[in-house]
């Protein structure tokens, strides 16, 4: 049981990785859930809500050098660069 526990994490560490790697974006007309695999440096935006039919706009885009973007848009994935 304890062993399995990570340790708490501080607030400034906390801070640092939900700015580095968000969980969630939104633009005005879709929402997306941000899924990371940082072994193999990629980041999967899943479209969950909204009407939008094309990939999302760079401003919403992490930015992540050298990692490979795919926006998954009804379970087909897309990648992006």
């Amino acid at each position: 049981g304890e062993d399995l526990v990570l340790p708490a994490v501080d607030i400034l560490t906390k801070d640092k990785i939900d700015r580095e790697f968000p969980t969630k974006r939104s633009t005005g007309d879709a929402t997306y859930e941000l899924h990371y695999d940082i072994p193999n440096r990629e980041l999967r935006m899943v479209q969950k809500s909204g009407l939008r039919k094309t990939p999302p706009p760079r401003t919403v885009i992490p930015r992540k050098r050298g990692w490979k973007i795919i926006w998954v848009f009804k379970k087909r994935e897309h990648p992006l660069h």
